[in-house]
């Protein structure tokens, strides 16, 4: 799925205040293998959200449907409503091909622009794990997530460490791919099919998308001048402030300048302190 550019917000109107929610907890036991940390969402009120890739997949139950959201390689909108009461699990970089069984980049034909699919939609076995997890009235309960990925594990689903490694690895400032698939005795071909299959896209792309999640960290400096363009770009590893700006729009939709502009955007909406965003909006106006 990927990461909005604000991780709290609040809308301000004359009749109150509305909230966005976005509270995380950690998943249990066994879960954890693949789920990285659930969430519970309230949409707070109508918009279109940005949201920016992390390499991470979703599982999210909706009302009576249970869908994953593929990672993304670019930016992606999403239509919230405020009506909105989504639950999720953030499956690990490297293992969502594994926890569903198949290829990531033979799932893509099938996700809209938004790189979601219901698992209805699906066959086999997740389909048969996703039925039975939403129980009786194909409602959900508050641990169907758990109980799908436990399922999935029982018909052993296991992520592939190799790929998990060369995800710790692609995530190092200054790493290549030849380098991360020469330490994994590798050929760089074999490390593009096997990270292709659990991303969905390689790990030359991976790679941008993390050194990009590292400039997406230092936005607040650079909206309180305390960082420039120039020399962040050189501290984070592009060659230049041009290359910089050429990841911003490929994987943003957006120039640097306009998203620290977006950071920094005062009116309606406004930034919630980061102490309160346990139990505080998920939002990017």
């Amino acid at each position: 799925m990927g990461v909005p550019l604000r991780a709290s917000a609040v809308r301000e109107r004359a009749d109150g205040r509305l909230w966005s929610r976005y509270r995380p907890y950690l998943p249990d036991g066994s879960v954890r293998a693949f789920g990285e940390r659930g969430w519970r969402g309230h949409g707070g009120w109508d918009r279109s959200l940005r949201v920016l890739p992390d390499g991470r997949m979703d599982l999210i139950a909706r009302e009576d449907r249970l869908v994953v959201v593929l990672p993304a390689a670019e930016v992606r909108r999403f239509e919230v409503r405020a009506a909105d009461r989504p639950v999720g699990l953030r499956i690990r970089c490297g293992a969502a091909g594994a926890l569903l069984g198949c290829d990531l980049t033979e799932l893509a034909p099938l996700a809209g622009h938004t790189g979601e699919i219901d698992l209805a939609d699906l066959s086999g076995e997740l389909a048969r794990a996703a039925r039975a997890a939403l129980g009786p009235g194909g409602t959900p309960r508050p641990d169907t997530l758990d109980a799908l990925v436990r399922a999935l594990q029982r018909a052993g689903r296991r992520p592939d460490p190799s790929v998990l490694r060369a995800v710790h690895l692609l995530r190092a400032p200054g790493s290549r791919v030849d380098r991360v698939a020469e330490r994994l005795g590798l050929t760089p071909r074999t490390l593009h099919r096997r990270v292709c299959a659990e991303v969905g896209f390689g790990p030359k792309r991976l790679h941008a998308v993390f050194r990009f999640q590292r400039f997406l960290a230092r936005v607040p400096a650079l909206a309180g001048r305390e960082a420039n363009l120039a020399g962040l770009a050189a501290e984070l590893g592009y060659a230049d402030q041009s290359h910089l700006g050429r990841d911003c729009r490929l994987l943003a939709g957006t120039s640097p300048a306009r998203l620290v502009a977006s950071w920094t955007r005062g009116g309606a909406v406004r930034n919630v302190p980061d102490a309160a965003a346990d139990d505080q909006p998920f939002s990017d106006p």
